[in-house]
């Protein structure tokens, strides 16, 4: 696992990514290996080009809506010899025609009035989205799948974020901590 990125002064990643990216390349173990792949959300790219690093060659989109951040995927493609296409947009407004076999995305941890406010507001909207953010996530995934793809997301585990994967029929739910779960969703 690379741990030498280049990000932004305000924004450190944490092992969320790393260990988000250990848990899907097992999952994939005596199962072909996705072809294309898209990071919702990237930050800095280390789902994206991490799971480049260790699946082999694959067609990387890398999606960012925070302008400060597009340097740095840039200079991490080119440090890690990955190649992948970088497009700035928030997920929200993505307009994409392409369908991918494997999605990945660490979304904001904490929903708009909870966790420690950031004086910053670069950092405080990597931590934190709105109420219905995670529903419309959701909706935009399985309309970016193809027909056998899947998705992968680390997610805060609280009695919100709970109701509403359940109110999208998601039940692959692996509880990693207390407070920490990885979801599949489904094409």
């Amino acid at each position: 696992m690379k741990m030498d990125y280049s990000q932004p002064a305000f924004y450190h990643f944490n092992q969320d990514s790393t260990q988000l990216i250990h848990f899907v390349i097992s999952s994939f173990k005596g199962r072909p290996s996705p072809q294309t792949v898209l990071d919702l959300g990237a930050g800095c790219g280390v789902l994206g080009i991490e799971y480049a690093l260790q699946a082999g060659e694959v067609e990387l989109t890398l999606v960012e809506g925070q302008m400060a951040f597009l340097e740095h995927l840039e200079a991490n493609l080119k440090e890690f010899n990955i190649k992948g296409e970088v497009i700035h947009s928030l997920f929200s407004n993505l307009n994409l025609t392409k369908k991918y076999d494997l999605i990945l995305s660490n979304p904001p941890y904490f929903y708009k009035g909870a966790g420690e406010v950031s004086s910053s507001n670069e950092k405080q909207m990597c931590r934190t989205w709105e109420h219905d953010n995670l529903s419309m996530l959701i909706t935009l995934i399985r309309s970016l799948l193809n027909k056998n793809g899947e998705s992968w997301l680390s997610l805060r585990s609280d009695k919100m974020t709970l109701s509403i994967l359940k109110s999208h029929g998601i039940n692959e739910i692996h509880q990693i901590s207390s407070n920490l779960i990885y979801i599949r969703v489904l094409a």
